[in-house]
Formats: structure tokens, C-alpha cells, sequence
């Protein structure tokens, strides 16, 4: 499988350049925009207080954010060590990107439905 040409024009982005690729691959992602949604959905229909509604949002974008942070202070922390293991977990997501989101969606919609029904 080859890297998509925007993708390898990412590895040398200036940081504005990385930022506001960011933004706009996340915004424009029709997946991304769907979990965000189930998410939003799950936490406001929720029958509790302002304070744990709070507390949701907050662990949603906690865990969200957690795919970006990770590597990111991996790579700040120790950069020799970091950027072999990157490039291997790179490369593994590319070439299961497929069976990736298909497990992402299935945990998604095993959780709503548990949620219809009350169990979760």
C-alpha cells in the first residue's frame, strides 16, 4: 500500500501548516464528525447533572485527544527512542486502517445499544 501524496507532505509540515491540516482533516472527516456526534449524544442525553455532564465532556475530550498526545509526548520526551516505534505504528496503521475503524465502530455501536437498552 502507498502513502497517500498528502500524507508523506506531512512529515516535513511546519507546525502552523500540521495545525491547520489537523483542523481541517478533522472537521471534514465524515468519521470523525459521526463519533463526535455519538459522543455528544450519549453524554446530553445522559440523566445527569451539570457537573457530571461537565466531567463527560471533559473525559470524551481526554480520551479523544489521547491518539495525537500519546505519540506527540513520546517524540518530546525522548525522540531517538520515540520515532523508530512511530514508524512502525505508522506503518501497521496503514496497513490495518481498515480493521481499525471497523473495531472503532463496532465498540461504538455495541455501546449505543447497550445504551438503548439500558445496560450500559
Amino acid at each position: 500500500m502507498t502513502t497517500p501524496a498528502w500524507l508523506q507532505g506531512v512529515q516535513s509540515a511546519t507546525p502552523r501548516h500540521a495545525l491547520l491540516l489537523g483542523l481541517t482533516l478533522s472537521a471534514a472527516n465524515p468519521k470523525v464528525l459521526l463519533l463526535a456526534v455519538a459522543g455528544g449524544v450519549a453524554i446530553g442525553a445522559g440523566d445527569m447533572g451539570p457537573l457530571r455532564q461537565a466531567s463527560g465532556v471533559f473525559g470524551f475530550a481526554l480520551a479523544s485527544s489521547l491518539s495525537v498526545a500519546l505519540p506527540l509526548s513520546a517524540f518530546m520526551i525522548a525522540p531517538g527512542k520515540a520515532m523508530p516505534l512511530l514508524a512502525r505504528l505508522r506503518e501497521w496503521l496503514e496497513a490495518n486502517a481498515d480493521a481499525v475503524m471497523a473495531a472503532v465502530f463496532l465498540a461504538l455501536g455495541a455501546a449505543l445499544v447497550l445504551k438503548a437498552f439500558g445496560s450500559l
